[in-house]
């Protein structure tokens, strides 16, 4: 992030800047506050506005308003969700350009994905590109044409994303009888279809949104094999596909507080990061976050207690992990790298 002038596009002098307010009831949490230039902020808006609009759109996992009117107090004014009291966020744009975004309530999944673009854009407007999956838009995958999908997903952002990767991996999608589900969580929807589904399959894939832990626990329970955050991009999707095709996904235990799988490495322990949420948070909050925002091919689980993050990069590369999340979780989360121990150079599987 630049030192000064806009952290969106790391170049153009400010004309505004947008900023989170501190989370209630979460001590250390400190919100965040981007300087952004004029050309930015009109971009941002864009965007914003693009997640009112129904189908398709440029940029990956995206919230989905999927229809829903505004129309109580309670509800983020992006994905149009309701928000818990201690949830809402106030999002404002300091006025040196009139009212050029009036200030958002959001819920704090948004909150986090606004203020992601608001720290650096550069990528999703393809000003950047990214040293492992190149260009945005672009995700590495291994072939996985022998797989087929069913999807249970009303989400269109989700949807649209789970559409084009299977057709840029030529995946099969559509049959009831296909060897990987996919069931979004609402209403107990998820428990119910895992539970009710007699099909021989790899996988079966929750999608949860941040309000929806209790569910994805009693899927889990109910022999779901994986979750993924909602919305979802393909490259997270990509990765949740190979987990499934390796076959063993079904004997994880899971934890309670974070929903994620328990770790039972070897000895030889790889470099990774530890994520050690702030006082007031919740840990399932905080495990979400993270997977709604690392790499779709670095692991995620819980290992002594603790929440872990195992990046696919060499072990010089794990600081500037441990940095893009700590600036995209400002203040949620402290986020430490935990180097190899020395002398150990075998991989490791962390989904075991």
């Amino acid at each position: 992030m630049p030192a000064s002038g806009c952290h969106c596009c790391g170049k153009a002098a400010p004309v505004c800047a947008l900023q989170a307010r501190p989370i209630p009831g979460a001590d250390g949490v400190p919100g965040w506050r981007h300087p952004l230039c004029g050309g930015c902020l009109d971009w941002l808006r864009g965007v914003l506005g693009g997640t009112r609009t129904p189908g398709p759109t440029p940029l990956l996992g995206v919230p989905s308003t999927n229809g829903r009117a505004l129309v109580f107090g309670d509800q983020c004014q992006v994905c149009h969700g309701t928000a818990t009291a201690e949830a809402l966020v106030e999002c404002i744009a300091p006025v040196t350009r009139g009212d050029s975004m009036l200030p958002l309530r959001v819920c704090r999944s948004c909150e986090a994905w606004l203020g992601a673009f608001a720290s650096d854009g550069r990528s999703a407007r393809g000003q950047s590109g990214r040293a492992i999956d190149g260009g945005y838009g672009e995700w590495l995958h291994p072939n996985l044409r022998g797989l087929s999908v069913q999807a249970i997903v009303s989400d269109h952002a989700s949807r649209a994303a789970i559409k084009q990767a299977c057709e840029g991996m030529d995946v099969a999608l559509g049959a009831a009888s296909a060897s990987v589900l996919l069931v979004e969580a609402g209403a107990g929807r998820a428990e119910r279809v895992i539970r009710a589904d007699g099909t021989a399959r790899l996988g079966r894939i929750v999608l949860a949104a941040l309000s929806s832990h209790g569910e994805l626990l009693a899927a889990l329970r109910a022999g779901a094999t994986d979750w993924l955050t909602l919305p979802l991009t393909p490259q997270q999707l990509t990765s949740a596909l190979v987990r499934a095709g390796r076959g063993y996904m079904g004997v994880r235990e899971w934890d309670g507080e974070t929903a994620l799988p328990i770790l039972h490495p070897p000895p030889e322990l790889p470099g990774m990061l530890t994520v050690r949420p702030a006082t007031g948070l919740l840990r399932f909050e905080v495990a979400w976050l993270v997977r709604r925002f690392a790499r779709g091919y670095d692991e995620l689980g819980v290992l002594d207690g603790e929440i872990v993050l195992v990046p696919r990069v060499p072990e010089a590369g794990l600081a500037t992990v441990a940095e893009r999340l700590a600036n995209l979780l400002r203040g949620r989360c402290e986020v430490a790298v935990r180097p190899r121990p020395s002398g150990v150079h075998r991989g490791f599987e962390a989904s075991y």
